[in-house]
């Protein structure tokens, strides 16, 4: 399917399906993966018939077990082209314990390992999640250590295994390939991302292989300050090698008895960890000859809901180290226990004194509060872009649009009625030719 995904058999069966010849249905049984297309679009394609095959992979299809995005020729699209050079991937341990991803323009060796999408099994990810949700609504038997979530959590582990999302590859990246820089480039920018509350780094993989497609270095930084849905902390040495534990999402206390100072100091642990990544890569902790190609004169800061927050705080307190900042759909305010807070207090007092885009959901520009919040941050930085994508809600931001069929997100609540593939691919192409602008000197000509 990869090779199929990338050639010009996909060509092919687009033009047969135009013609009414090939059934979506069969063609999903025959590769395991559907040809995507917009949804206004779909009104092009034949009628597929209700037969019993055809409902029975309607049914499949929410499991995950038919659909296969990740491999759709829009993934490839946004990656640079099946003839663009491939992606490196590489993983290094910052000292506060955490993992740090980090893609960047590579080439290709024989026998070299397709990069998975997920850095640990995707049942330890889900595992996180069921701690986050489950155990947010249904208390302490449902989070980790409970009877209720052991139980509930080995039935998971098992029907995760049979998923083929837990073998999905990111197209054209390998793990661990030599670095190689576009023709006459001797540097490239380096850009750190900070990923949401509950959320994880592998969130956003397929943002970090697009900017990597562009001649970036894309750090993604696991945070390991409770704030991830599970995370592994690295945090003693044996001779066999590193050894690890898992560390799961801190519930906040209730309303009644909320800290307002807890979200706060998670952000100045995250910007920390941030810091600390960024100095250990440009060190070489990720392999010398990656860091001599950093730029630190070309260093982008950047993330996602709390991520886009720590980022704002990294941004206002380090003002001469980052050329610009990305602020996707940012948690910039907290009404919780009587308590109304701007955050960070750090960005919002002294603003950023760099570029800024701010790219927003419909959704949170719908909290009247936040959205206030968000406006008076962008009034104190020194210049400002901001975009705000039609029908979009806050996971249209996220990596789960690759991974799961987007109806089900729907009925879910989770992404809005903007078609999903498409508008993650404007958000990331809007981001792309903000670094491009800032950091590269020259137009972007982007598809």
């Amino acid at each position: 399917p990869d090779s199929l995904c990338a050639g010009e058999s996909v060509k092919l069966l687009r033009f047969c399906m135009s013609k009414g010849g090939v059934d979506r249905a069969y063609l999903h049984a025959l590769f395991g993966f559907r040809i995507w297309e917009p949804e206004s679009n779909t009104a092009r394609y034949p009628q597929e018939q209700k037969t019993l095959p055809n409902l029975i992979l309607s049914a499949l299809d929410p499991l995950m077990i038919i659909s296969r995005p990740w491999l759709s020729p829009q993934a490839v699209a946004m990656l640079g082209g099946a003839a663009h050079n491939p992606i490196g991937v590489r993983t290094f341990r910052n000292s506060k314990g955490g993992a740090v991803r980090v893609f960047y323009p590579g080439v290709e060796e024989k026998g070299s390992e397709p990069a998975r999408v997920f850095k640990d099994p995707l049942s330890r990810i889900v595992e996180g999640y069921l701690h986050v949700f489950a155990g947010g609504f249904l208390g302490p038997r449902m989070r980790k250590g409970g009877l209720l979530f052991e139980f509930v959590s080995l039935l998971v582990r098992i029907v995760v295994f049979f998923l083929p999302l837990s073998r999905a590859k990111i197209p054209q990246t390998y793990e661990s390939l030599p670095p190689k820089l576009e023709a006459g480039a001797k540097t490239a920018p380096l850009i750190m991302w900070s990923h949401g509350l509950t959320g994880t780094s592998d969130e956003h993989s397929f943002l970090a292989a697009s900017l990597a497609s562009d001649g970036n270095i894309v750090a993604l930084v696991h945070h390991t300050d409770g704030s991830s849905a599970r995370a592994e902390h690295y945090n003693e040495k044996e001779e066999a090698g590193a050894v690890s534990k898992a560390l799961y999402y801190q519930h906040p206390p209730p309303p009644s008895d909320y800290d307002p100072t807890y979200r706060p100091r998670q952000i100045e642990r995250r910007a920390s960890e941030i810091e600390d990544s960024r100095k250990a890569l440009m060190e070489g902790a990720c392999g010398q000859d990656l860091a001599s190609l950093v730029d630190p004169a070309r260093m982008v800061i950047g993330g996602f809901s709390f991520g886009a927050a720590t980022a704002s705080y990294v941004a206002a307190t380090q003002p001469k180290v980052y050329r610009c900042c990305v602020l996707w759909d940012g948690w910039f305010h907290i009404e919780i226990g009587g308590h109304r807070i701007d955050m960070p207090a750090e960005a919002h007092e002294r603003g950023i004194d760099a570029p800024c885009l701010f790219i927003g959901s419909e959704q949170f520009e719908g909290f009247t509060n936040l959205a206030d919040a968000t406006k008076r941050l962008q009034a104190k930085c020194k210049g400002c872009e901001v975009h705000v994508p039609a029908k979009t809600k806050h996971q249209n931001f996220a990596d789960v649009v690759w991974w799961v069929n987007q109806k089900t997100l729907r009925r879910m609540g989770m992404i809005g009625q903007a078609e999903a593939i498409g508008a993650y691919g404007d958000i990331v192409k809007t981001t792309r030719e903000f670094v491009l602008k800032h950091c590269k000197g020259k137009a972007p000509a982007l598809k």
